[in-house]
């Protein structure tokens, strides 16, 4: 079974790195990122990179129940998660699942920013595409008010960001805030597909 231990904690506390150690048997990977959840994952990912083909088989065939198609095993007491129930007919193409044939997955890409602009740059540089482009697409006067000798004006910015090919837009109160709101909404997006 696996063992998991924190190897390390370090950096200020706005922006810590966590160590974590994974260790199954004679095999131990190690990863780290900007959250314990991140760490874990990539050593768990090193893990399975790692562990031999005939283990990978084993844990297959558990989790498949042992019984192969059409038998009675699986966690669900032999349901299928695409339905078709129990029995053996139809196509059988080496796909137990049941469903839709299978597509070959790249490794997910592991990006350890934790600010939604930073997480924009740093996927950029790891898909070797243009960095984000963000501008100031709009300034709108919502009100002005006058105290003494000064005037004072109340700006809602509209921030517009180019980013793979998209465009994503934003408004707020002041500049920072709608490029962080525009960034925030790129990577809502993009986390989903990666």
């Amino acid at each position: 079974s696996p063992v998991w231990t924190l190897v390390s904690e370090t950096g200020p506390a706005h922006a810590r790195v966590y160590t974590w150690r994974l260790e199954i048997g004679e095999f131990v990977t190690v990863g780290s990122g900007p959250s314990k959840k991140i760490a874990r994952q990539g050593a768990s990912d090193q893990m399975l990179l790692t562990l031999p083909e005939e283990w990978k088989k084993k844990a297959r065939r558990m989790h498949h129940g042992g019984y192969g198609r059409g038998g009675r095993g699986g966690r669900f007491g032999g349901k299928r998660r695409y339905g078709g129930g129990h029995g053996g007919g139809g196509n059988n193409s080496g796909n137990d699942s049941g469903g839709p044939p299978a597509k070959k997955q790249e490794p997910s890409m592991m990006i350890t920013a934790s600010n939604p602009i930073s997480c924009l740059h740093e996927y950029a540089k790891k898909k070797k595409i243009a960095d984000p482009v963000f501008q100031v697409a709009n300034e709108n006067i919502l009100e002005t008010v006058q105290k003494g000798a000064h005037s004072f004006k109340k700006v809602e910015y509209s921030m517009m960001l180019m980013f793979d090919g998209r465009r994503y837009t934003s408004s707020a109160l002041n500049k920072k805030a709608a490029k962080q709101a525009c960034a925030l909404e790129a990577w809502d997006f993009i986390k989903s597909s990666i």
